[in-house]
């Protein structure tokens, strides 16, 4: 195997703190983070052998548990810089999404994690992305959802705000990068790619615990139990796309 799935087995966004498993045996029977949909969806279109491409990778853990286990396994991140700190820089390169620096029909899977709600310009990305894929290879998205009250909340704080509540809340080094919203949306997720020669596979709604303390875990719970009804208001997209045969429409 080309993921050691194990690894993903084992892997729980919301291991810590300790208060948040009480939280959700009580109150979030049933609950899947968002992270963890994403890698197992990920896990499930495992190939021999397998050739992926993160776009956007950041610090992206499983590229450094990925096996190189058959001849022509590949497992390459793009970003703009690379991140500090990486176990695997030889899998990492600076690129352009715009401009991927590899031959068409190259990879059976690419993927983007919080990338697409920063992308200024949808068709060319959706062309590079069609363009590197194998027939019938695999995109797979997570994104925010601009539908989600929270989400539309989080657009009207001011960066400095931002990026003070996530160093008291969190451990996170997040990167602030300009956010266009041109291709997260709920209808344009549905429409757009399949102009540019994909086919939607699946598609989840699913909620992101805000772990600031119990009292933000219980509201995102809450928010997720009334959402159940109405799921696309959500603060998470997970989207999987098939590239399909017919020429891109352009």
């Amino acid at each position: 195997m080309s993921f050691r799935l194990s690894e993903i087995e084992r892997f729980n966004p919301i291991a810590n703190p300790g208060w948040v498993q009480p939280l959700l045996k009580f109150f979030g029977k049933g609950y899947k983070h968002p992270s963890a949909a994403f890698f197992q969806i990920l896990a499930s279109l495992n190939r021999k052998p397998l050739r992926w491409l993160d776009v956007g990778a950041g610090t992206n853990w499983l590229i450094n548990v990925f096996n190189e286990n058959h001849s022509g396994d590949i497992a390459i991140g793009i970003d703009l810089t690379i991140p500090v700190g990486l176990k695997n820089k030889k899998r990492y390169i600076v690129a352009n999404a715009f401009e991927l620096p590899f031959p068409s029909n190259t990879f059976d899977i690419v993927t983007a994690y919080w990338v697409v709600e920063h992308i200024p310009f949808p068709e060319r990305f959706l062309m590079e992305i069609h363009r590197v894929l194998v027939p019938k290879g695999y995109f797979l998205l997570r994104t925010t959802n601009p539908l989600s009250p929270f989400v539309q909340v989080s657009r009207f704080l001011p960066q400095n705000l931002k990026k003070r509540l996530l160093r008291r809340f969190t451990t996170s080094n997040h990167i602030f990068h300009k956010t266009y919203d041109s291709l997260n949306h709920p209808k344009t997720l549905r429409t757009l790619p399949r102009r540019y020669g994909f086919k939607l596979v699946t598609e989840k709604f699913l909620e992101s615990i805000m772990l600031f303390n119990p009292l933000s875990a219980i509201v995102s719970i809450l928010y997720w139990q009334l959402t159940r009804i109405f799921p696309y208001l959500r603060t998470d997209i997970i989207a999987l796309y098939q590239k399909s045969y017919r020429p891109v429409e352009r």
